[in-house]
C-alpha cells in the first residue's frame, strides 16, 4: 500500500492498482466511528493512478469551491511538492 495526499492510498490486487480514499464511517448499531477505505478508481499502472487521484482532489476542490486559475495551479503544485518532499525524505 502506498500513503499519498491527505486521505488518498494506492493498494495493488496483483493485476492493477487501486486508488482509496479514507473515509470516517460510523457503525449502525453502536454509532461507534471508524476510518473506511473507499475504491474511488482502478488503473493498469502507478502513474495512472498518481493522475487518477490528482484529478479526483482537484474534483473535490472545484465541488467546494469556487476557484481561480491561479488557485487550481497552487493545489496541483501542492500535490507535486508533496511528493517532492517525500522522495527528498522530508
Amino acid at each position: 500500500m502506498i500513503i499519498l495526499y491527505k486521505q488518498y492510498l494506492i493498494d495493488s490486487d496483483g493485476t492493477q492498482f487501486i486508488l482509496q480514499k479514507q473515509v470516517e464511517a460510523e457503525k449502525k448499531d453502536t454509532k461507534e466511528k471508524y476510518i473506511r477505505k473507499d475504491n474511488v478508481g482502478y488503473y493498469p499502472s502507478l502513474e495512472t493512478a498518481l493522475k487518477g487521484c490528482l484529478h479526483k482532489i482537484l474534483l473535490e476542490e472545484v465541488q467546494e469551491k469556487t476557484m481561480t486559475l491561479k488557485e487550481v495551479i497552487e493545489v496541483i503544485e501542492k500535490f507535486h511538492s508533496s511528493f517532492r518532499e517525500y522522495l527528498n525524505g522530508q
